[in-house]
């Protein structure tokens, strides 16, 4: 049906043309003659999907396994190498089949440390002999992985962290799970640091873990916690609206020495202090208080949309031509509660 669509054309040809050849392979693979079945494969990759060559690699992995257990036998290493012998003119499998033949104590001292669930060694002797990967053992070793790292994370999703941080530690030797693993054993020392400093009521620690630790954010006693400072956050900016810059400190005094909130409460007194200078522009304070709260304003968070519009309404009512350069100027996720005062018109000498 796609023989009219002139993009198809070409697949189409070259699809036709390749499985052509199919029946052969198919008779090389029937035949045993694994070589010749192989360099079609290369020439034809598409094959590689077929059903011949999944038998093909099913036959490879059985002969392969079964050599593995004659060549630990008395005299059995000829019978291994009959055994193997279809496969040998394929060049991938032959550096598997010299490597099992030249390293046989290799293979050996695999199997012990198999036995002694040495995972370190194995995975090192691995992949310095990569042949060993062909072995059921490794594949064992594996899924011996996956099963426990499954079990691992079922625990920590139960809350069973003793459970769950037995079962990282010992997937942590297997490089496919070392990363995952060891992000699980963070996870579980956080939320117990995160639950010993709730239950002594230690906010400052606790935030501090919610803020290298987001995951903590999710947890029924993170939520709360946040639940309780946006209440307090509310009370704040309903001072911050009046300009009341000690009633924003009494509101939120429990949470100033936790650096996680140094910035949402720097926004706090940023409106606080907006307020104030708003009220002293309206009611025409004299131009040095006021030009000294422009200055403190730009010392503690720098220079913004805010002051910009007070530095040009000042300059306006009093005919003035103040300007934020030459200034100290600072930035608001520096600012911290040691920079409050009172009235952003006050002297910090």
């Amino acid at each position: 049906p796609f023989k009219g669509v002139s993009k198809k054309n070409l697949i189409i040809t070259r699809t036709i043309r390749d499985f052509d050849q199919y029946t052969v392979f198919q008779k090389h693979i029937a035949e045993g003659r694994y070589p010749l079945a192989y360099s079609m494969m290369k020439q034809y990759p598409a094959f590689e999907d077929s059903g011949a060559y999944k038998t093909m690699e099913k036959r490879w992995k059985a002969s392969f396994m079964k050599a593995q257990e004659l060549i630990l036998n008395k005299n059995g290493e000829d019978q291994a190498r009959k055994l193997l012998s279809p496969f040998r003119g394929i060049s991938e499998k032959a550096l598997l089949i010299g490597q099992l033949f030249a390293q046989q104590k290799m293979y050996v001292y695999f199997k012990k440390l198999i036995a002694q669930k040495d995972f370190i060694k194995i995975f090192e002797i691995v992949k310095v002999h990569p042949f060993l990967m062909e072995f059921q053992e490794y594949q064992s070793i594996l899924d011996y992985a996956d099963k426990v790292y499954i079990k691992a994370q079922q625990a920590y999703i139960n809350s069973d962290y003793i459970a769950a941080q037995k079962l990282a530690s010992m997937v942590k030797d297997f490089p496919d799970y070392t990363q995952e693993a060891q992000e699980l054993e963070d996870s579980i020392k956080a939320k117990k640091l995160f639950y010993d400093a709730i239950q002594v009521g230690n906010l400052v620690n606790a935030f501090s873990y919610m803020s290298s630790y987001p995951l903590l954010y999710e947890t029924k006693e993170g939520i709360e916690l946040e639940k309780e400072w946006n209440t307090v956050v509310d009370i704040a900016l309903k001072y911050a609206a009046k300009g009341d810059a000690l009633a924003i400190k009494k509101s939120i005094e429990a949470y100033l020495d936790i650096t996680a909130k140094y910035e949402a409460i720097a926004n706090l007194y940023q409106q606080c202090y907006n307020i104030q200078l708003e009220q002293a522009l309206k009611a025409k304070h004299d131009a040095s208080i006021i030009e000294l709260g422009m200055q403190n304003y730009l010392m503690f968070f720098g220079e913004d949309d805010f002051i910009t519009y007070y530095i040009d309404r000042y300059n306006k009512v009093y005919e003035k031509s103040f300007t934020s350069e030459n200034k100290s100027l600072g930035e608001l996720a520096l600012w911290t509660p040691k920079r409050i005062i009172p009235s952003i018109f006050k002297s910090r000498e």
